[in-house]
């Protein structure tokens, strides 16, 4: 390029054109100029153009986890829920000494169960630490990441605060003073609790109560309980601990839907995932069997408890069922076992629906069973209609 140069310079000086040479000059000089410009300016669109690409990974991963963490929080709650539900009810009655005679020992051991769940922030902090936040355009978006990761670590660090100052404690001073596992299995052996028939090897051998036991070890009553003013205290502990657990991942549920919804007010196109139920539901005949029997068994009102704990060794006994523990009972006289997402479970949830009307807080056949509203009539016909369905789909099979 440069002798082509030379060459029409010296072309021009030998002719005597000197302005002409010089127009020519600036001219390539411009073009020159516009070439790098062009060149800019497609390097920045390229390089905008792969920041928006990183831009919506890093957004659809922000998103993917804040609605795995949706999930989970959910679950969660309603552990601590159950947890500082049965809490409640132990420390109520020391205050109410009539409940003692009716009172199920089964609930002093729900509040000994603990959990700790950790939101998914994987993207959220890589964003920060990276300093690949940068690449979110929307500033308000970009503080809310950061108030999300600050807020749900105060709300851990509270979480691990209760279990530190109640829970622990609570724990080690119910340990100091009863075995809990001998007042279980005064209540299996005056019941006359017989074990599954399917239990493994291992499971027959290692269980905590053996099966056919002569002597209780170290026994204690529900009455020495209730007179014992540690237990009182240890208990009044748990439900500190799991009460207040439960608000602190109630906080971290509303931080986490409150920022996928900014995500989307921001106008970001995100992938919302499907996290209800399945409700494509495939049947077989045990699926029949189990709600026609669940059926039979609240055959009248006088067979019907309102008094649902989740927890069926009592309604077993009293011959009275919930809805859950009828459809329990029945799981496990027809098919064997229980199995909780079982279609024949998830229809009558999925059926229930319709005549919910506000009456859910967290278990839908719980709540729904115990309310005020609900009637028997209502159960028999929410069982119906889940028996209708499967029949429909089973003769439509054939």
């Amino acid at each position: 390029m440069i002798p082509f140069f030379r060459k029409i310079r010296k072309k021009f000086a030998d002719d005597n054109k000197p302005a002409k040479y010089l127009r020519y000059a600036t001219g390539e000089i411009l073009l020159v100029v516009i070439g790098i410009l062009i060149a800019l300016q497609i390097n920045n669109w390229n390089t905008d153009r792969k920041n928006r690409n990183r831009e919506s990974v890093f957004v659809n991963q922000l998103a993917a986890d804040l609605q795995s963490s949706t999930v989970d929080l959910k679950k969660i709650m309603v552990n601590f829920s159950d947890m500082a539900i049965a809490s409640g009810k132990v420390v109520h009655t020391f205050y109410k000494p009539s409940l003692q005679s009716d009172f199920n020992p089964t609930i002093f051991h729900t509040p000994m169960r603990n959990q700790r769940y950790i939101p998914v922030r994987g993207t959220a902090k890589a964003l920060v630490s990276s300093g690949s936040i940068d690449l979110i355009r929307s500033v308000k978006l970009r503080n809310a990441i950061v108030v999300y990761i600050e807020e749900t670590e105060a709300l851990l660090l509270d979480v691990d605060r209760y279990e530190e100052a109640y829970y622990r404690k609570g724990i080690e001073a119910i340990n100091s003073e009863v075995q809990l596992v001998s007042l279980m299995a005064r209540y299996l052996k005056e019941n006359n609790y017989k074990y599954p028939k399917d239990l493994t090897d291992l499971e027959r051998a290692t269980i905590f109560i053996p099966e056919n036991f002569e002597v209780i070890p170290f026994p204690v009553t529900v009455e020495e309980l209730f007179n014992n003013q540690r237990i009182f205290q240890a208990y009044s502990d748990l439900l500190l601990a799991h009460r207040n657990t439960y608000y602190q991942y109630k906080a971290m549920l509303k931080a986490t839907e409150d920022l996928f919804q900014l995500i989307q007010s921001e106008g970001y196109t995100v992938k919302v995932e499907d996290l209800s139920e399945n409700k494509e539901l495939v049947f077989d005949s045990t699926d029949l069997q189990i709600i026609q029997k669940a059926n039979s068994i609240l055959s009248d009102e006088t067979k019907w408890s309102k008094d649902d704990d989740r927890d069926c060794i009592d309604d077993i006994h009293n011959d009275r069922y919930s809805l859950f523990c009828a459809l329990y009972k029945a799981s496990k006289d027809v098919a064997g076992d229980y199995e909780h997402r079982r279609a024949a479970m998830q229809i009558v949830r999925f059926t229930l629906e319709k005549y919910e009307q506000g009456r859910v807080m967290n278990h839908r056949l719980m709540d729904w069973n115990n309310h005020p509203e609900t009637s028997f009539e209502e159960v028999k016909q929410v069982l119906k209609e889940a028996e209708d369905s499967v029949e429909t789909q089973l003769n439509n099979n054939d």
